[in-house]
C-alpha cells in the first residue's frame, strides 16, 4: 500500500509541475503578447502622427494651389472690369476702382493665408517635433484657412461671370441698336 501511495504522491507531483510549467507557458505567452500589442500601439501611434503631419501638408499645399487660381481669376476680373468699361463707353469710374479695390482686398487676405502655408510645407521636418495636439489645431487652422481662400475665389469667379453677362448685355444693346 505504501508503494501505491508513493506512486500516487508522485504522479500528483508530476501533475503539479506539468501544470506549473503550462502556468508558466501561460505566464509567457501573456507577456509577449502584451510585448506585441505595447508595440503595435506605438506604431499605430507613430501612424497616427505622420498622417496628420502629411494632412497638414496637404492641406497646405492645396492652399498654395488655390491661391494661385486666385491670383488668376484676380487678374482676369481686373481685364474684365476695365473692358465693361470700354464696352459701355467710358474710360474710367470710381466702380471699377471700388472694384479694384475689393479684388486687391480679397488677394491680401489670400496672401497671408498663403504665406503661412508656405512655411508649414518648408517646415514639414520641423513639424516632427511638434506634439500631435498642435499638428491637429494647426491642421484646423489651415483647414480654414483652405476653406476661407476657396470662398474668395468662387466669389471671384462668380464676378467674373456676372461682368461677362453684363458685357454681353452691352453687346446686344450696341447690336440691337446699329
Amino acid at each position: 500500500m505504501t508503494d501505491c501511495s508513493n506512486l500516487l504522491d508522485i504522479i500528483t507531483a508530476v501533475c503539479g509541475i506539468l501544470t506549473a510549467g503550462g502556468g508558466l507557458c501561460a505566464a509567457s505567452s501573456a507577456l509577449q503578447s502584451a510585448k506585441t500589442a505595447r508595440t503595435a500601439m506605438k506604431l499605430a501611434a507613430q501612424t497616427e502622427s505622420r498622417a496628420l503631419r502629411r494632412q497638414l501638408t496637404y492641406a497646405s499645399g492645396d492652399i498654395l494651389s488655390e491661391s494661385q487660381r486666385v491670383k488668376e481669376f484676380a487678374q482676369l476680373l481686373r481685364l474684365e472690369h476695365r473692358m465693361l468699361l470700354i464696352s459701355s463707353g467710358m474710360s474710367s469710374s470710381t466702380s471699377e476702382t471700388l472694384a479694384v479695390e475689393q479684388i486687391n482686398s480679397r488677394i491680401s487676405l489670400v496672401e497671408q493665408y498663403t504665406n503661412e502655408a508656405q512655411q508649414l510645407v518648408y517646415q514639414f521636418n520641423g513639424l516632427a517635433t511638434a506634439s500631435d495636439e498642435d499638428i491637429a489645431r494647426t491642421l484646423s487652422r489651415v483647414e480654414y484657412h483652405l476653406l476661407q481662400v476657396r470662398t474668395q475665389r468662387i466669389a471671384l469667379e462668380q464676378e467674373k461671370t456676372e461682368i461677362t453677362n453684363a458685357k454681353n448685355e452691352i453687346l446686344r444693346t450696341q447690336n440691337k441698336s446699329a
